[in-house]
């Protein structure tokens, strides 16, 4: 959900809850392979006329502890907060925005998946013609 208050501020909060129950007595063979955090939250803000020309837009993603499980490898995924955030400049007589962005400020590597790379932080440049 994501709506303006105070001017041309965005505000966004989406939360999200996954459970998935079974009885591992009664089927001791099965392997559920859900691979999904309980609890999943991300937050963001953003104001894309800050000051003539500028805006912005931060996000924060967290999510708790969880299972893995697939045919390669079994394993618990840890919990991971990241922070992405970006500055954008219009120029409003070349029809264009210039973005300057970040994912991951914090820099710390996460898993999503076990059996693959961990993923790093990221920065970018990018211009966009006619937006």
């Amino acid at each position: 959900m994501s709506k303006k208050i105070f001017g041309n501020y965005d505000f966004g909060v989406n939360y999200n809850y996954s459970q998935f129950n079974f009885d591992q007595a009664k089927d001791p063979s099965f392997e559920a392979g859900f691979n999904t955090p309980k609890h999943r939250v991300k937050a963001t803000i953003g104001n894309d006329k800050l000051f003539p020309n500028f805006g912005f837009n931060i996000s924060g993603r967290w999510n708790s502890e969880y299972l893995w499980q697939s045919t390669m490898v079994d394993g618990m995924i840890s919990s991971a907060t990241v922070v992405d955030a970006q500055i954008n400049y219009s120029l409003p007589k070349m029809k264009s925005v210039i973005k300057l962005g970040a994912t991951n400020l914090g820099g710390k590597e996460y898993t999503q998946v076990l059996g693959a790379g961990s993923i790093g932080h990221q920065y970018f440049v990018s211009w966009t013609i006619k937006p």
